[in-house]
């Protein structure tokens, strides 16, 4: 069974459950989401981020961007 039928059978199993998908470090985009949804009962944040290089390759754009997917979203 892959990841996606394993949602599907998971989420099937419940009423009302809504899975959306976000770019967690955009704050407006992530704001208009939750907002859209109305109450939620449970929340699951599954962020994260790769871009393997020798860590003296890393651009400082890169390291942002890996900082704000692992910290902020």
């Amino acid at each position: 069974m892959s990841v996606k039928d394993n949602d599907v059978s998971v989420m099937s199993q419940c009423v009302d459950v809504h899975a959306v998908c976000v770019d967690l470090t955009d704050w407006h985009k992530t704001q208009s989401a939750v907002k859209s949804l109305g109450h939620i009962d449970l929340l699951i944040n599954n962020a994260g981020v790769s871009k393997p290089l020798p860590f003296t390759d890393v651009a400082v754009d890169t390291f942002d961007w890996q900082v704000a997917a692992f910290l902020v979203a």
